[in-house]
């Protein structure tokens, strides 16, 4: 396989293997869209369409790469669980740490009034020779009283003591108390700090009224307070619970890798789409929120309503149900109306037309799961590209309007500029 002039020969279109050069063609099969994804993965090969390289794959060499994609796609999710553990490890040292930072204060408050820690301190302080009382101690004033020497278990009862009780006990200055902590506070973990927070948004009132003359009727936090208490935050991948609105998208990133999303109606709303996540919680709270004032139709996003007013609405649809009279303005509203006129599966919906055997569900120019037969889908199809250049166009022009009559503010700006500097065509050319 080293001479490339063979090599050059074997590279046939379509007759070949891309990655072994395989010219069996009873062995080849041609390379779709989720094995190129995969061999792009695994060997950062791309393969396009363009180029005049060999579009197959043999047999063994497909089993070979379904093989490596599971094990890479294994290795990966022991990756995402050791990352985790590592967390949790890491978390675990810091709530040691602030046991430590606590134990603090208490043990230089008791070096300060020389009260032996540990064992080994009384043992040296018995070990001291006892000085016999000097004169002055043995006159009139009372001697000072030794404090009591304190045994292991007495400190560890101490060291657990809150810090109130720990200075009346031992009569310790508060202050002291109090500026050693100050200085040592302790990191509060992530995860108790989003249950907490969670807990807080549970003992709330849901507000029913979500948008305002079509704006939203909070802003910040108590926006994200109300998606918490209108969805349900749980995630849907591992199914962990106690989450608020901006630390389930997180969780989604961080232990997941993907974007977060909140579901309702069997639906997904992403978090970089926040007006569709704002409509559907104004669909269910606010009643008739989105409902034409002329046929009374509900819809469920501000869209679909300018949608159905700009094309005329139910009275002045320019779209007719091939099947009856009734005339719709847009194809979407069209396709609901078309799934009541079904009575078999094995028949178009769009045309009534008998099919031979079962079609899948599709959704064609806005028209979702519906069954149709080849004719008709070429149709929509049609019907859709002609749309999508009419909408393209209109566009283009707008922003040339959008152009001009900017150009035409500026002028006006420029010259009443020049007017209240008091010149005229000559004096502003002669400046220039």
């Amino acid at each position: 396989m080293n001479d490339f002039a063979t090599l050059e020969k074997t590279i046939v279109r379509e007759l070949s293997c891309r990655l072994c050069l395989c010219t069996d063609v009873s062995k080849l099969k041609p390379l779709n869209a989720e094995v190129k994804r995969k061999i792009k993965r695994l060997f950062d090969v791309n393969i396009r369409t363009d180029d005049n390289l060999p579009k197959a794959i043999c047999h063994e060499c497909l089993q070979q790469v379904a093989a490596l994609h599971l094990y890479a796609v294994k290795v990966e999710k022991t990756q995402k669980f050791l990352d985790f553990h590592k967390m949790k490890t890491s978390n675990k040292r810091e709530e040691q740490n602030i046991t430590e930072n606590k134990l603090q204060p208490i043990i230089a408050a008791l070096s300060k009034q020389k009260i032996p820690s540990t064992a080994n301190d009384v043992t040296k302080q018995d070990s001291i020779p006892k000085t016999p009382p000097t004169e002055f101690q043995q006159g009139d004033a009372r001697p000072p009283k030794r404090p009591k020497k304190k045994s292991p278990s007495d400190m560890k009862f101490l060291e657990v003591m809150p810090m109130e009780e720990f200075a009346v006990t031992e009569r310790v200055d508060k202050s002291l108390l109090n500026s050693g902590t100050s200085t040592h506070k302790p990191p509060q973990n992530l995860k108790d700090v989003a249950k907490t927070e969670a807990e807080d948004y549970m003992n709330d009132v849901l507000d029913p009224i979500v948008l305002i003359d079509g704006r939203p009727a909070k802003q910040g936090a108590a926006l994200d307070r109300q998606i918490t208490l209108f969805y349900k935050m749980e995630c849907c991948i591992c199914h962990e619970n106690g989450f608020h609105f901006k630390s389930l998208m997180k969780h989604y990133k961080d232990r997941h890798g993907v974007p977060g999303y909140v579901s309702c109606c069997d639906k997904k709303f992403h978090y970089f789409y926040p007006k569709k996540i704002i409509e559907h919680m104004a669909y269910h709270l606010q009643p008739n929120i989105f409902m034409c004032s002329s046929c009374h139709h509900n819809f469920q996003t501000s869209q679909q309503l300018i949608e159905h007013q700009s094309n005329g609405g139910r009275s002045e649809g320019k779209i007719v149900c091939p099947r009856c009279s009734e005339r719709y303005p847009t194809y979407q509203e069209l396709g609901w109306h078309i799934l009541t006129h079904r009575k078999d599966k094995l028949q178009c919906d769009y045309c009534g037309k008998l099919l031979k055997h079962h079609h899948r569900k599709k959704t064609i120019n806005h028209m979702e799961d519906v069954i149709l037969c080849s004719q008709c889908i070429r149709t929509l199809k049609s019907i859709e590209k002609q749309e999508k250049e009419i909408r393209i166009l209109y566009t283009i022009q707008k922003e040339k309007v959008k152009a001009k009559s900017n150009d035409a503010l500026t002028l006006q700006k420029y010259q009443k500029f020049r007017q209240a500097m008091g010149l005229s065509a000559d004096e502003d050319a002669s400046t220039d």
